[in-house]
């Protein structure tokens, strides 16, 4: 599976064992690496004509979508926002939330999908937390997060996309017990790393120094 950039694997988890994220670099594993190698061609084979962006629009009406038919977004997320009150001091407005990604031995899934109208752009975030045992083991394939972190310097990987005039900028950041993302979606006339951009990214830094002294 492809996630903006960087590629994850999924094994299932046996008996009690902790299912905490796996960060590996791509030398770590020769048929992994040949993996991403032919997932990477293939992407980049595409033509213009089939790439696209999702949008924040498609979200929601998913999301609506499952609620009205019972399906995960119909529950309460699991897991709090750790950046929800700092992106709102940035004049962003929650618009909807869900429940999301892999599911927790005690129930529920490890992160919180939200989406924000933010003026001119709308952010989705995605939150996960590794703290409680899952039901599958989560591989990140990706050599600069999996270096040895620096505590005091939390490393945020920025990667924009532009595909016509709709441009999506996304803000990345995690380590073996939690993993956050954002999602700029702008018109092009507003893309790039613009002094929004620069703040969200100063969100998410000041984030992760929490999450990670919560850790120690």
């Amino acid at each position: 599976m492809r996630v903006n950039g960087f590629f994850v694997f999924l094994v299932f988890a046996s008996g009690l064992v902790q299912a905490d994220l796996e960060i590996r670099s791509q030398s770590d594993n020769p048929r992994h690496a040949e993996t991403l190698k032919r997932m990477q061609a293939a992407a980049a084979a595409r033509p213009p004509s089939e790439v696209s962006i999702p949008s924040v629009e498609q979200l929601a009406a998913s999301i609506a979508w499952s609620r009205r038919t019972g399906g995960i977004a119909a529950t309460p997320p699991s897991v709090e926002s750790p950046s929800r009150s700092a992106i709102e001091q940035l004049g962003c407005n929650l618009s909807a939330e869900s429940p999301s990604g892999v599911a927790r031995k005690e129930g529920g899934l490890n992160g919180i999908l939200s989406l924000y109208e933010c003026g001119t752009r709308q952010v989705a975030t995605y939150e996960y937390s590794y703290a409680a045992a899952l039901t599958q083991r989560v591989v990140v394939i990706d050599t600069d997060f999996a270096k040895e972190p620096d505590p005091l310097n939390p490393l945020i990987k920025t990667n924009i996309i532009t595909v016509g005039e709709r441009t999506m900028t996304t803000l990345r950041w995690l380590n073996r017990k939690h993993e956050i993302r954002y999602e700029v979606y702008a018109d092009g006339s507003y893309a790039g790393e613009t002094v929004f951009e620069k703040d969200l990214e100063a969100v998410l830094k000041a984030t992760a120094l929490v999450l990670i002294r919560g850790e120690s």
